[in-house]
């Protein structure tokens, strides 16, 4: 459920970015339009911009009006399509954003919210991502399912990575894979499980893996 993930990602607390699909914001259900409109009126911490998936324009709906002092911990694209976090698509929205002045923080994070029962979060990406970095997290078929997916479009070029009962990493054993700079490192899981595991977890765990494959 888009709105539940929505809700899970959006810390009261947290300067946030939300470019959500038109066709999204203008359904006649808009439990997903007003939760997040009062959010921004009683925080005034929300930047919203409605996009047009069809034509590219995007709109500011609504942004604080200290805006371009706030450094914003999460951006969010609510998508109506399943569409996978990538560099390109990261570029995009934040090379808009940085055309109106607003800063990310040094450990933001960008992820991609869609009716699908995962997420895969972004977490590093530079360049155009020649290697692929998966962290599946999550005993069950969806999460497993999805985190194949992703290795199968360039399967050369990526590795799954996992968690143990104790919740370190286990990197992928007899598979050399010496990645450049060029990398993207995608965290694959149910919302729920992610948020359990915590943000300062997960952004450690993107540390791990950086310096276990010696990524700059």
């Amino acid at each position: 459920n888009i709105l539940e993930h929505h809700k899970r990602f959006t810390d009261k607390t947290l300067n946030h970015i939300v470019y959500i699909d038109k066709e999204l914001w203008d359904s006649p259900d808009d439990a997903l339009k007003q939760k997040i409109l009062s959010d921004a009126e009683k925080n005034k911490n929300k930047v919203i911009v409605v996009y047009d998936s069809a034509t590219g324009e995007k709109n500011v709906i609504r942004q604080p009006s200290n805006s371009q002092s706030l450094d914003f911990e999460t951006v969010e694209v609510i998508s109506r399509d399943n569409i996978i976090p990538s560099a390109d698509l990261k570029n995009k929205y934040l090379d808009f954003s940085k055309q109106h002045g607003w800063k990310e923080s040094s450990n933001s994070v960008f992820r991609v919210n869609t009716a699908e029962g995962y997420e895969a979060l972004n977490l590093k990406s530079n360049g155009k991502n020649k290697y692929n970095i998966i962290l599946s997290i999550g005993e069950d078929k969806v999460t497993k399912d999805a985190a194949n997916a992703l290795f199968e479009k360039h399967p050369d070029t990526s590795i799954i990575a996992t968690l143990d009962e104790q919740g370190k990493l286990v990197f992928p054993k007899g598979k050399a894979f010496t990645p450049d700079s060029s990398v993207r490192i995608n965290i694959v899981g149910h919302p729920e499980v992610l948020e359990q595991v915590g943000a300062t977890k997960l952004a450690d765990y993107t540390d791990q893996l950086a310096r276990h494959y010696k990524i700059d």
